[in-house]
């Protein structure tokens, strides 16, 4: 969680000091997250079909994980259209 915020914080600072060299270092961080993210979805996957996990519970995580990688995402690209609109 904190390493999400922190991302989206540098994300907004970013965009509102004009920080756009920081930008290409924002889509490595990006990458990162969203290779993590995709682990994460993966190994719970694999664990509820190895134990006998509550679906609801599991469903509600894998949903969050989903829409934390959107999140993420888009965030990226909203610097990148920004840092393209201002030059």
């Amino acid at each position: 969680k904190e390493d999400v915020d922190g991302f989206l914080m540098r994300s907004r600072d970013i965009v509102e000091n004009n920080k756009f060299d920081d930008v290409d270092a924002l889509r490595k961080e990006e990458e990162n997250y969203k290779n993590k993210i995709s682990k994460l979805r993966k190994e719970h996957i694999d664990l509820m079909h190895d134990e006998n996990l509550n679906l609801n519970s599991s469903l509600i995580y894998l949903n969050l994980l989903q829409e934390t990688q959107e999140l993420i995402g888009s965030m990226r690209h909203a610097s990148r259209a920004y840092r393209h609109f201002c030059d």
